[in-house]
């Protein structure tokens, strides 16, 4: 996955498709992502609710075994023939 690839992730069953924007590689080797989510809504309510009980960071990278890539191409087949 590299900057530009599209991606989903759940998160509560909330299935969210974003474009990674940002990479970084730790001193270990892991590669980490900064994701531009798209209609991301239901997400952002969900965490919102959930800020009341805990402290949340902003800005968070995902670690590359939490985001999948996914071709835009089969997704819209998915769509139109359903």
């Amino acid at each position: 996955m590299n900057v530009g690839s599209l991606v989903w992730n759940v998160f509560h069953r909330i299935l969210r498709f974003g474009t990674i924007v940002e990479r970084e590689v730790d001193d270990r080797g892991w590669a980490h992502f900064k994701v531009d989510w798209h209609e991301d809504h239901s997400y952002e309510s969900a965490r919102a609710w959930d800020a009341r009980f805990r402290e949340q960071s902003e800005g968070r990278l995902w670690r590359t075994d939490e985001l999948y890539p996914v071709k835009a191409s089969h997704l819209a087949a998915v769509i139109k023939n359903r």
